[in-house]
């Protein structure tokens, strides 16, 4: 098996880098992982390593380069765009060549496969995330100005044609709504009792802790939050590109502006406000003071109809509700799980105690 520094060196080869320092920045159950990466020239990427067993299907990977490099172009410069092999490591990106189909696309596309992984390689984005205590308003203001300059070049992306199965506008069911409508029928229909008794015989004690107290809101709250996605799964929406996983490790800033929006591999087809309510809770939690003001002011940067303002606070209760059960089953899949990564842990118990205190945003007409 040949070493991490091999192994980096051979992929930054094929992007025409020469590799000064490496350091692991981030991983997760998947061992996906991301390197940040000097590079001779003084400049800085992200190596991203992910396993061929959770890759993106290659159609995707295609339509989501071609998306991002719309919206790059389109002035939104905070967002990464993966550079294809040969690109240079000069700034001299092939991101806006024009994607080939057919057997010639492999030529073209933005990663390389070494071994069962495949890796991409895109700009190191400045800034640094911040906490829900360090948010103020200016941030606040730059993040949602940053969504909503995504929203609309990624709406105006599609629209002008480059629509795909993953990334189109339509009016339909929120796909959100109906995916976590299913997760809730599996758990009503007895996954909640498999993953009770799984989480029970877990060998770490603050896993088990935390998952318990999950296993209780949920008898609890899980009729109330099956009856609104199943009202909600009948309505149509309109939808079109979002990030769908823009938390606030995902949002950089540089003093009170936002400089980056980074791990976008999870970018699909749903109504803008899952962005919103992921990212805002990610934020604040339970703290209502900050939350309240926060949705308010999402809500006035958009022209919403009541019930897409339901379906703002039913993706968000939902998204409480059922993440602590993603990182459960994920758990419970570890093939060798001895103790729980300690900050994995830290984030598990603080999805878990975000749901435990867990209360509906108040509704408004």
């Amino acid at each position: 098996m040949r070493s991490l520094d091999c192994i980096l060196t051979a992929v930054a080869g094929q992007f025409d880098l020469q590799v000064e320092q490496s350091n692991l920045a981030g991983g997760g159950f998947s061992r996906a992982e991301v390197y940040r990466v000097l590079a001779a020239g003084g400049r800085e990427f992200a190596f991203r390593k992910t396993p061929q067993h959770v890759a993106l299907p290659e159609e995707r990977l295609r339509a989501l380069h071609s998306l991002l490099a719309a919206v790059h172009r389109s002035g939104m410069v905070e967002i990464p765009v993966p550079y294809r092999p040969g690109a240079g490591p000069n700034g001299d990106s092939t991101q806006n060549r024009p994607l080939r189909t057919g057997n010639a696309a492999a030529v073209h596309d933005p990663w390389i496969r070494f071994g069962t992984d495949i890796w991409q390689v895109e700009p190191w984005m400045p800034g640094s995330s911040i906490r829900g205590g360090e948010v103020r308003q200016k941030h606040q203001q730059s993040a949602l100005h940053q969504l909503h300059a995504f929203h609309a070049a990624a709406a105006d992306h599609v629209s002008r044609g480059h629509h795909s199965v993953w990334f189109r506008k339509a009016v339909e069911p929120s796909p959100a709504v109906v995916r976590r409508l299913e997760i809730t029928d599996e758990l009503w229909n007895g996954q909640l009792q498999i993953l009770r008794r799984k989480a029970a015989g877990d060998p770490d004690v603050g896993f088990r802790k935390a998952a318990s107290a999950v296993f209780r809101v949920l008898d609890d709250r899980l009729p109330w939050l099956h009856r609104e996605l199943t009202h909600l799964a009948a309505c149509s929406f309109p939808i079109q590109p979002v990030l769908r996983d823009v938390w606030r490790a995902h949002v950089l800033f540089t003093d009170a502006r936002v400089t980056g929006l980074i791990d976008l591999s999870a970018a699909a087809t749903d109504h803008v406000a899952v962005d919103a309510a992921r990212l805002l809770r990610s934020w604040f939690g339970t703290d209502s003071g900050q939350l309240l003001p926060a949705v308010s002011e999402f809500e006035s940067r958009q022209s919403f109809s009541r019930t897409e303002r339901q379906l703002l606070r039913v993706l968000d209760a939902s998204s409480v509700l059922l993440s602590p059960v993603t990182w459960i089953r994920r758990r419970s899949d570890t093939v060798e799980q001895g103790s729980c990564p300690p900050e994995m842990l830290l984030r598990f118990e603080e999805v878990a105690a975000v749901a435990e205190a867990f209360q509906p945003l108040p509704a408004r007409q």
